[in-house]
This record gives C-alpha cells, structure tokens and sequence, in this order.
C-alpha cells in the first residue's frame, strides 16, 4: 500500500501536529487487510492521553471513520495503534477539522 502505513499488533505510528484550534474532529481512512474473522480496533491518543478506540470493519474497501471533537493537548502528536490480538490495518491518512 504505498503511501499508508501498515499497522500490526505492537506496532504504532505517530505524527506531529499543527495545530489550528484547541478542539479537532478527526476522519482516518483505513482498511483491515488482510481481512480476518475478528474485528481490527484502532486506538487513537494525542501524545499519552487516548482519545478514542474505534472498530474497523472488516470489508474490502477503504473505511471513513469520524470521530471528535477532542480537545488537543498543546504540541501532543498523533499516535495511531492497533488494541492488542488486533488484525492488521493499513491507515492512508487521517486528516483533522479544528474547532
């Protein structure tokens, strides 16, 4: 998937954040893959305070998932993960609305 980062059990990634307002509404864009009889389930954090953890349906087709307004702790980066016994994801890109 060039250009998405594959994210399996343990694995992690984290972003730096402009940001441009104290709340942020966040979408990612994903997809489980390969797909799997479980639930995938993404955790979401700015820096160490987690935001959200939210499923990741299984089909074969890239997912839209919103979720927010959070308030954004001051220079915290985007931290994206998989819960623990969680299929693999593969997450495009996330884009943020600031409030």
């Amino acid at each position: 998937f060039r250009g998405g980062w594959q994210l399996t059990e343990g694995a992690r990634v984290e972003a730096p954040v402009v940001p441009g307002g104290r709340r942020a509404r966040l979408v990612i864009w994903c997809l489980e893959e390969p797909q799997q009889p479980e639930t995938a389930t993404l955790q979401v954090a700015a820096g160490g305070q987690p935001l959200a953890t939210v499923p990741v349906p299984g089909v074969p087709h890239w997912q839209e998932l919103a979720i927010g307004p959070f308030t954004w702790p001051p220079g915290a980066p985007l931290v994206l993960s998989l819960r623990p016994g969680s299929p693999p994801v593969v997450v495009d890109r996330t884009e943020l609305a600031w409030e």
